[in-house]
């Protein structure tokens, strides 16, 4: 049986971890996104569940503060604190 992998939007993972849209947007733009629609037009930025799950559950782990990683990170950054020893 083949799995389509889900993306889904700020809205949407907002939603579901009790965030606000600016703090679950600027979280999503740390982590592998893709953008749809036009600029100005209405753009979406689609994630995987799944990678923001392993932010949220290592800045559980480590008792990070969101808001001190968004100001800290960079998607590079981020990619080696949430995945320690991987190489792009």
């Amino acid at each position: 049986m083949e799995t389509t992998p889900e993306l889904v939007g700020v809205k949407e993972l907002a939603q579901r971890y009790g965030l606000s849209k600016d703090t679950a947007r600027s979280l999503l733009l740390l982590l592998p996104h893709v953008k749809a629609g036009r600029s100005g037009r209405g753009e979406r930025i689609l994630g995987r569940p799944t990678d923001f799950e392993q932010l949220i559950t290592k800045a559980t782990h480590d008792q990070c503060d969101l808001q001190v990683l968004i100001q800290q990170h960079t998607p590079d950054s981020m990619r080696t604190w949430l995945y320690p020893g991987a190489t792009a």
